[in-house]
């Protein structure tokens, strides 16, 4: 009897979450790797020259922040609404 038939190996004990979570990882380090040249970004009177997969990088956290705070937003005043109704 060998023991690798009753030892269960690694890649087994992979969750799928933690499939996704490096699918994502080997996904990001492809988008860095094909984004690499760099890019000029005009705002008003400042110009900015950066790898391209930066920008998007700032961008895209840039967007998450404003959704969040957006969604945050909504729910304090689905809160107050709320409190507003119960004490009347």
């Amino acid at each position: 009897m060998s023991d690798s038939s009753s030892k269960p190996s690694f890649w087994s004990k992979v969750k799928p979450s933690h499939w996704i979570g490096i699918i994502l990882v080997i996904v990001a380090i492809l988008f860095i790797v094909q984004n690499r040249g760099p890019v000029s970004v005009e705002l008003f009177w400042v110009s900015v020259q950066s790898p391209q997969w930066l920008i998007l990088v700032l961008m895209f956290g840039v967007g998450w922040v404003s959704g969040y705070l957006a969604t945050r937003r909504r729910a304090n005043a689905k809160q107050t609404a709320a409190a507003r109704s119960s004490t009347r």
